[in-house]
């Protein structure tokens, strides 16, 4: 008999009580994708039968919501597997559409509803799952799956305008914060920072308008934001207040921003 996972004990728990309790299938999809046993395109289908079954409008939606919710709390759960997630995201979004009589009710390449399920940052959750969720985020940004820049470039604001301005001024709480934020600002430059500097949409780049906080620039992103973001790295690196991981991480922020610029300038 195979071991149990995480992951398993997680669905199974998911498909007793969990709220909303999720379907044996979507919990067989995941389980069979984690391992390998299926492709994301099989996966795809059978995750999303629980959806393309129902016979009426309300269980759609209700259960389009319920897959949504799955998606984005193994993507907080489990980032060893976000690479597989995001391929069935991927697998999903090439599904045909789907049809109640003669009427076209989901077209999957939308996503529909997943935007709305999603933004909700979820400020009470742990840092942990807070973490992932970027990173899982930023993974699907680069893929052009439903994130948009504006989610990066909020996180990096978050961390590097509206914190502390010197290491003098952090208490237990604000360090507490600043921990994860700088956590959740690596994970994007990591996974799609080269995309988010490269970013030419001017409704995304314009949209992002935070003032006021540290930077004493113009509205909206820009090189010079890139520049002061990469800089407040630089400068927390050095800042023992805070955790040695996150020093490290601001150092890993600070040296990929250098190599994201002279790779795309």
């Amino acid at each position: 008999m195979a071991p149990t996972t995480a992951y398993d004990t997680f669905l199974d728990k998911q498909i007793k009580n969990g709220k909303p309790r999720i379907a044996v299938e979507e919990a067989t999809a995941i389980r069979e994708l984690f391992k390998g046993i299926e492709t994301p395109q099989q996966a795809a289908v059978r995750y999303t039968s629980v959806v393309t079954s129902a016979t009426k409008r309300k269980d759609v939606e209700a259960n389009l919501k319920g897959i949504w919710l799955l998606m984005e709390n193994l993507g907080a759960r489990f980032p060893e597997h976000h690479d597989k997630l995001t391929s069935l995201m991927q697998a999903i979004i090439a599904l045909p559409d789907m049809m109640l009589g003669s009427e076209r009710i989901i077209q999957w390449s939308e996503l529909p509803f997943m935007k709305e399920m999603w933004a909700d940052e979820g400020w009470d959750n742990p840092p942990t799952d807070r973490i992932n969720r970027a990173a899982f985020e930023a993974m699907l940004y680069s893929k052009d799956i439903l994130i948009t820049s504006y989610n990066g470039y909020e996180i990096l604001a978050e961390t590097f305008e509206y914190s502390p301005s010197s290491s003098s001024q952090l208490d237990s709480e604000s360090s507490k914060k600043l921990d994860v934020d700088i956590q959740r600002a690596e994970r994007w430059i990591a996974n799609a920072g080269e995309k988010l500097f490269g970013c030419t949409d001017f409704y995304e780049n314009s949209r992002f308008e935070r003032v006021p906080g540290l930077f004493k620039g113009p509205k909206g992103f820009n090189r010079k934001r890139w520049a002061f973001w990469k800089q407040r790295a630089e400068e927390m690196s050095s800042w023992r207040e805070l955790k040695s991981e996150s020093r490290d991480a601001c150092s890993r922020i600070g040296e990929a921003m250098e190599k994201i610029e002279g790779e795309v300038w």
